[in-house]
């Protein structure tokens, strides 16, 4: 009886030991503030926007000096564009590059992903567009696609038969093209809401990307070189309004890289030490990039003089010609990077922004 008494103590005590923290932490915590930090192409400097609106100040630069509201849009025309419009106050010229607000509302671009969706189970059937749909736009198609170690497979959803000319046909051309199977990653958008389709990003067995879509009924897939020395592990497809980008592809190394629609290689873009799959609530590491997707910069979201956690970060700088020649001279553009935790009035004023992973 005793034996069964000491059991029972010993297990409440366990139980205790793992829900009494867990029970002050629900009961005593505190809301964080979601600071919103940007880097402005007017003070080539960091500065973060405050939601709290502590003494009628809208932001602070790094060293903790306040920005009121006039001042803050001042310095993020990239950002505020429409408002600084409206008032009259858009500059003509920011480092002797001639300002374009329409360039600027092109270049602006939403990229968002969190562990949380990169961990959620697949089911393996993808819908795929026609790219090339004319004046009717995008439908949805009548059958969805799966990718197994024996090839491409394509199922009727009226009756749920394979339609075998249509895999072969897909089949032929992604071994024409060096596919190997099955696919490590599958990544595509397929919403019909869209200006325009990119299709689908693919990881083959060995980490190799590949860009597959439907152009009038017949298959398109491409290969895309990779360096030797990368292990490609995510891939994000992008339908930006500029058409510049296909998407993004994560390594095994935490590092994101862009892939540009001209199928050049894949550029790296940032580099974290974490895996975009983990979370974390320890400081972030914000990288600053230029037009092209270059890392050019990086600061540790912990400052003396600012919030412990800083998870937004864009890049406001001019940019030069890009490579591919189909955007003019004066051009600017923004990158942003944010934790998963997302500010609630950002949408309403056309950001840009992203999201990364965590750094130790």
């Amino acid at each position: 009886m005793k034996t069964i008494k000491t059991i029972i103590v010993l297990l409440a005590a366990a139980l205790l030991a793992w829900a009494l923290p867990w029970c002050y932490a629900f009961v005593c915590s505190e809301p964080q503030e979601s600071p919103l930090t940007l880097y402005s192409c007017v003070t080539h400097d960091f500065a973060t926007f405050s939601f709290e609106g502590h003494d009628d100040a809208a932001g602070y630069d790094p060293a903790g000096n306040p920005y009121t509201e006039r001042q803050f849009d001042s310095i993020m025309p990239t950002v505020f564009t429409r408002r600084l419009a409206e008032e009259g106050r858009l500059p003509e010229r920011i480092d002797g590059i001639p300002f374009d607000a329409r360039e600027v509302e092109l270049s602006n671009f939403v990229f968002r992903a969190s562990p949380s969706e990169l961990n959620r189970p697949q089911i393996g059937l993808y819908q795929l567009l026609e790219s090339a749909p004319g004046r009717e736009g995008f439908r949805t198609p009548d059958d969805v696609f799966r990718i197994t170690e024996r090839g491409i497979e394509f199922v009727k959803m009226a009756d749920n038969r394979i339609d075998a000319e249509k895999s072969e046909r897909f089949d032929r051309v992604m071994k024409k093209k060096g596919f190997v199977f099955p696919a490590r990653r599958i990544a595509g958008n397929a919403s019909t809401y869209k200006h325009y389709d990119n299709g689908y990003l693919l990881l083959d067995a060995t980490g190799t990307p590949f860009q597959m879509k439907q152009l009038c009924g017949r298959p398109f897939v491409r290969r895309i070189e990779r360096p030797d020395s990368v292990t490609f592990t995510h891939a994000f497809v992008t339908e930006f309004p500029d058409k510049r980008l296909l998407g993004f592809l994560g390594d095994d190394r935490g590092g994101i890289h862009a892939l540009e629609a001209d199928y050049s290689p894949a550029l790296p873009a940032a580099a974290s030490r974490r895996s975009p799959t983990r979370t974390s609530d320890r400081r972030r590491r914000l990288f600053l990039l230029d037009g092209d997707h270059r890392t050019a910069g990086a600061s540790n979201a912990s400052r003396p003089s600012m919030p412990a956690t800083i998870p937004l970060l864009r890049s406001t700088r001019p940019i030069s010609p890009l490579r591919n020649g189909n955007r003019p001279e004066n051009t600017f553009s923004r990158f942003g990077w944010s934790s998963p935790r997302r500010p609630t009035n950002t949408s309403s004023r056309g950001y840009a922004t992203s999201r990364t992973w965590p750094s130790d």
